[in-house]
């Protein structure tokens, strides 16, 4: 498997995130400094900023989650109260498939699935979202046209 799905697969990293530590020097395999696009193999020493990196043996989840206004999909809320202050401590290795704003609430996935959160998040992939939108008044006939 890749090193990045790797990573993604056993850290709180996204493959992306993955690919800047693997691109900054700050993962290594079996001793000698990784590069992007390497394979980790089965038997590979594979550290992260000098910790061990093991391959979870733990089957993959997925939480749906009725994000309420107030919340923030963001693992550091900067202030703010996040998405995983509404979950049990064992899911903060789940990443969020997508994100609704803070003055928003709505269904949100998090997943500890790599495979799953790519297929729900790449553009390639080109999902349909449906977003319903309330107001509290009605649209003017030149605010229609607009959109």
């Amino acid at each position: 498997m890749r090193l990045n799905k790797f990573l993604s697969q056993n850290t709180d990293l996204s493959r992306r995130k993955a690919d800047d530590a693997i691109s900054s020097g700050r993962v290594h395999i079996n001793g000698k400094v990784a590069t992007l696009g390497k394979e980790a193999l089965e038997d590979d020493v594979i550290t992260l900023d000098g910790s061990h990196i093991k391959a979870s043996q733990s089957k993959p989840e997925t939480i749906l989650l009725n994000k309420p206004v107030g919340y923030v999909c963001s693992k550091d809320g900067q202030g703010s109260l996040t998405v995983y202050d509404l979950i049990p401590e064992k899911y903060a290795g789940c990443n969020i498939a997508g994100r609704l704003d803070k003055d928003s609430s709505g269904l949100v996935i998090l997943t500890n699935d790599g495979t799953l959160l790519n297929e729900l998040t790449h553009p390639s992939n080109n999902k349909q979202k449906v977003y319903e939108v309330t107001l509290d008044r009605e649209l003017t006939e030149v605010e229609l046209q607009k959109l």
